[in-house]
């Protein structure tokens, strides 16, 4: 089966689609990413077609998207592929709608929950993008309510969890170099991008309060983004950079080390589609979790059992609820307890790439009975 993924290239969801049926050995896969793609992906046996990014501000957006579809639209259409899987909405909704062929959808969160208040075209069109998919695969009980707004054929709906990998994202007791390097200090890790989404000053705004009362902590933040010079202004601003490291992008697969030689993980993301992955990650490593109260995040996370919720961009309640984990070393154990099991149960990436094929081989037998 010849497969064309337009999606983010670098993204780990990409990454594990990609993987995923590549190791299955019967598909032929092509990727067109409008950002430069991950190394993992880079070293993957499939085509890769790569363009600039799409800018966020709405006429920039416009433009982009007459420019890029005159450029692209033609060379995709050509691709002998038997589906094409849409990630991100946004990104690459309309590359599907006028390719001419079966399409899959996958929203992301964003391109569902926060674009279609912004961009009235975008808005106006999503309809028709739903409506000429074959399949609209969410993660969410948020996505899920959201979509039905802009799709009357509900019935292509479908609830499929992007999943991790139960047999890479697990806890390692011997994992403890973040440790060694940070003597006696309780290590708390940020996963998300440096970007305005993930709202990382409200982490930088609590660690303040928190630094102020208690010094033996560290936080670590992994990732790259636009606002990431901002962010290191920030806590030097705040007089908090002796506490606070910018770790960069880290290797997924390097990313158990660090989860496993951490404390406690932390996600203040305005938005996401269901649980994100990188929660769903620290909570397999045996992290308990603090993360934004929005969408399913109330469903996975309960308080003072494997985590804690707090209100967006409130930074004293983030605060309070680290420091409950900061002081408790037993209830830090107990709740990461907790989430290995909960999600060995219920997030299984395994399972959920599954329900997907199933997906692939259905479309691919209605085209073959046209």
């Amino acid at each position: 089966m010849k497969l064309l993924y337009l999606a983010d290239g670098s993204s780990t969801h990409t990454y594990k689609y990609i993987k995923y049926f590549l190791e299955k050995d019967c598909y032929d896969i092509t990727l067109f990413s409008m950002r430069p793609v991950l190394k993992e992906i880079e070293n993957l046996n499939i085509e890769i077609i790569q363009n600039k990014n799409v800018p966020n501000a709405f006429l920039l957006w416009l433009f982009y998207y007459i420019f890029a579809h005159l450029r692209y639209a033609p060379t995709l259409k050509k691709i002998n592929c038997d589906i094409i899987h849409v990630h991100d909405v946004y990104q690459f909704g309309l590359f599907g709608m006028f390719s001419g062929k079966h399409y899959i959808l996958t929203p992301w969160g964003t391109d569902v929950l926060i674009q279609p208040k912004k961009n009235p075209i975008y808005r106006a069109i999503l309809p028709q993008i739903f409506s000429k998919s074959k399949y609209i695969i969410c993660d969410g009980e948020n996505m899920v309510d959201e979509i039905k707004k802009y799709c009357k054929d509900t019935h292509k709906i479908k609830m499929i969890r992007f999943g991790i990998d139960i047999k890479v994202f697990s806890k390692n007791k011997k994992s403890n170099f973040l440790k060694v390097q940070n003597e006696d200090r309780v290590l708390i890790i940020s996963t998300r991008n440096l970007r305005p989404i993930y709202d990382i000053e409200t982490l930088i705004n609590a660690a303040k309060i928190i630094i102020d009362r208690n010094k033996k902590v560290q936080f670590l933040i992994i990732g790259e983004g636009s606002k990431k010079n901002e962010l290191i202004n920030l806590t030097k601003n705040l007089g908090i950079s002796d506490n606070i490291s910018f770790l960069g992008n880290i290797p997924h697969e390097q990313m158990p080390m660090y989860l496993s030689s951490s404390d406690i993980y932390v996600s203040t993301a305005l938005s996401d589609s269901g649980l994100s992955c990188s929660t769903a990650e620290a909570m397999a490593c045996g992290l308990p979790v603090v993360i934004t109260d929005f969408g399913d995040n109330s469903e996975w996370v309960k308080p003072d059992v494997n985590g804690y919720l707090f209100e967006s961009k409130n930074p004293e309640e983030l605060a309070n609820s680290l420091l409950k984990l900061i002081d408790d070393t037993g209830k830090r154990i107990e709740m990461g307890q907790n989430n290995i099991k909960h999600i060995n149960k219920n997030y299984n990436y395994y399972l959920e790439m599954e329900k997907v094929e199933k997906i692939y081989k259905e479309v691919l037998g209605c085209k073959n009975g046209q």
